[in-house]
């Protein structure tokens, strides 16, 4: 009957989203734990690692110029040595999920927010910038993911006009791949970035 059906289906789906979850909230392979802790420990100021979310924060004041969107030669350097470990078959079947957020002070240098209208787009271009040069460090185009949350997921209190260094932040997630026909997904053909934004670095 259709009862049945429907009572099947929802079965399979808490069974599908229990399994899911699983993976989402399991460890990574230590290998990949390891080298990620290595990169970080390497580069102190830049990045902090969460194994336990299976996340990478990376520093804005370390990644990027005041209101830019274009990567320091440092942060470049070891985002291509992230992609690389990245790309390791143990974790090639996990999606890249890069989240920008900023602090809450307002853009207020003009020449900034033509580029960059309001903190909510300087963090997109941000976690763009940051999956383009994942992408031309090998990551496939498919496996990548970009959102941005501008100043309303602070992770510390902002403090007066300055806001709080912590707050301005890119991550990035290692989470399971959502449900979408995996087998009828080809690998990306795309070998360039994204359409550039304007790289020239504004103050903010």
């Amino acid at each position: 009957t259709m009862r049945n059906e429907l009572g099947a289906l929802e079965t399979a789906s808490d069974e599908y989203l229990r399994r899911i979850s699983g993976i989402e909230m399991g460890p990574l392979p230590a290998e990949i734990e390891s080298a990620i802790e290595a990169l970080a420990a390497a580069h102190p100021n830049l990045i902090t690692f969460d194994a336990g979310a299976g996340m990478v924060r990376l520093s804005s004041d370390f990644t990027f110029d005041l209101g830019s969107v274009a990567l320091k030669q440092d942060a470049t350097t070891t985002l291509a040595q992230l992609a690389r470990i990245l790309d390791d078959p143990a974790v090639q079947e996990l999606e890249v999920r890069v989240v920008g957020h900023t602090d809450n002070v307002k853009i207020g240098k003009p020449e900034t927010r033509r580029q960059h209208p309001t903190n909510m787009h300087l963090s997109v271009h941000r976690a763009i910038a940051v999956r383009d040069v994942l992408l031309s460090s090998g990551l496939d185009a498919y496996r990548m993911q970009v959102a941005g949350y501008g100043a309303e997921r602070p992770i510390v209190p902002n403090n007066g006009s300055r806001g709080a260094a912590e707050n301005r932040r890119v991550e990035i997630f290692l989470a399971a791949m959502p449900a979408m026909g995996l087998e009828n997904v080809g690998r990306a053909t795309e070998t360039t970035a994204a359409p550039e934004i304007d790289r020239i670095e504004p103050m903010k």
